[in-house]
């Protein structure tokens, strides 16, 4: 995801794609949060590089797009393979973007 700040500007037709998600940012491991996300209040995603300076919940803007590439890009990289095992890495890439068709 992007800071909105330094997203480039969308055109008209793409803002109405967009929406927020909430995301929980933490700089230390703690307990598994329990539907804290429809009750806690939603700050704004600030920072100076891009990363939010406290911890807590936050609402960026997103689209699926977005989404769909980070999930192709998460884990190993499947690049080599494209060519070296084409079939190998095709099932891959569908394996993790399959889910999110779902």
């Amino acid at each position: 995801m992007h800071d909105p700040r330094t997203r480039p500007r969308r055109a008209a037709a793409d803002l109405r794609r967009c929406f927020d998600i909430p995301v929980l940012f933490r700089s230390a491991p703690a307990k598994k949060p329990r539907r804290q996300w429809r009750t806690a209040k939603h700050k704004a995603w600030t920072g100076s590089d891009g990363i939010p300076a406290a911890d807590g919940w936050y609402a960026p803007t997103t689209t699926w797009r977005e989404i769909i590439k980070a999930a192709t890009e998460v884990g190993r990289d499947v690049t080599p393979h494209l060519q070296n095992q084409p079939r190998y890495a095709h099932g891959e890439l569908v394996a993790r973007v399959s889910p999110l068709y779902a």
